[in-house]
C-alpha cells in the first residue's frame, strides 16, 4: 500500500481521513464492478451453453468427446454434481428437472449454476475449433485472447465478491490487446477494466451506466485517490470509451 514504506511501517504523516476514503472508494468502486460483470456473465453463459447445445445437444456435455484432449472429464463432472446440482437441490430448477426428466438437466439451465471459473474452464476446455467459432462470432477476436480475458474477469469477479482490495494492487493476470491495438496495459486496476470493456456486449450500457458512474465516483474522491495507485492514465474516460 502506498502508505507503508519498504519496511512495511506506516510513514510519517499517513492521514487516518485518507485512508478510510480510499477504503470506502475501494469498496464502491467493487460495488460498481461487480455490476458490470453480472452482465458479462449473463451474456457468456448464454452464448456459450447455446453453442455446445446447438451443436452437441442439451445433454452433449455429458460426453468426454465433445471437448479437447486437456480436458478432465470426470473431474468436471464431479463438479457439475458437487457444485451445481447437490448444492442447490432446493432450487426449484434443480428440482423440476429432478421431477419430470429424472435428474437430465440441460446444458443452458445448468450453466447458470456454474461458477464464473467453471464458465471460464468449460470455454477453455473447448475444442479448438468450437472456441475459435465462439471468439469470433462474440467478438471477432483470437480464441487465445478470449480465454485470456475470461481468466482475467474470473480473477477480477471474485476479488470484488470477496470483498478483496483493488486500490494499488498488482493483478497476476496480464491482459492481452486484441490484434492491431495501440493501446498500453497494466497489471493494475485499469488494465482488468479494459477486459470489461472488451468483453460487454452493449455499447450504450458501458458509456452510459457504467462509465458514467466510474467518472462520478472517481471525481467523489479525487482529493483522496491517485489515479496512478488503480494504473489510470490522464485519458482514460477517452479510452474505456
Amino acid at each position: 500500500m502506498p502508505f507503508r514504506n519498504v519496511n512495511h511501517v506506516i510513514k510519517e504523516g499517513t492521514d487516518f481521513k485518507q485512508v478510510y476514503k480510499i477504503y470506502e472508494f475501494d469498496r464502491k468502486m467493487r460495488i460498481l464492478i461487480f455490476s458490470i460483470i453480472e452482465e458479462i456473465e449473463l451474456y457468456l453463459r448464454t452464448q456459450l451453453s447455446y453453442y455446445h447445445a446447438e451443436k452437441y445437444g442439451a445433454m452433449g456435455y455429458k460426453d468426454e468427446e465433445n471437448f479437447n484432449e486437456f480436458h478432465s472429464h470426470q473431474k468436471f463432472l464431479q463438479r457439475v454434481n458437487e457444485d451445481c446440482i447437490k448444492r442447490n437441490s432446493k432450487d426449484s430448477v434443480i428440482m423440476h428437472h429432478n421431477k419430470k426428466y429424472g435428474g437430465q438437466i440441460p446444458i443452458w439451465a445448468l450453466v447458470s449454476f456454474f461458477s464464473i471459473g467453471t464458465l471460464s474452464r468449460f470455454y477453455g476446455n473447448m475444442k479448438s475449433a468450437d472456441k475459435k467459432a465462439i471468439a469470433k462470432k462474440l467478438y471477432s477476436i483470437n480464441f487465445k485472447h478470449m480465454e485470456n480475458w475470461l481468466k482475467c474477469l474470473t480473477v477480477l469477479r471474485n476479488r470484488c465478491a470477496h470483498h478483496s482490495r483493488l486500490y494499488f494492487l498488482k493483478f497476476s493476470n496480464y491482459p492481452k490487446l486484441p490484434k492491431g491495438s495501440n493501446l498500453e496495459i497494466n497489471v493494475k486496476l485499469f488494465g482488468q477494466l479494459l477486459v470489461l470493456k472488451f468483453l460487454h456486449m452493449n455499447t450504450n450500457s458501458w458509456k452510459n451506466n457504467f462509465i458514467v458512474s466510474l467518472e462520478s465516483l472517481i471525481e467523489e474522491y479525487s482529493d483522496y485517490i491517485r489515479l496512478k495507485d488503480i494504473g489510470f492514465p490522464k485519458n482514460w474516460k477517452e479510452i474505456l470509451n
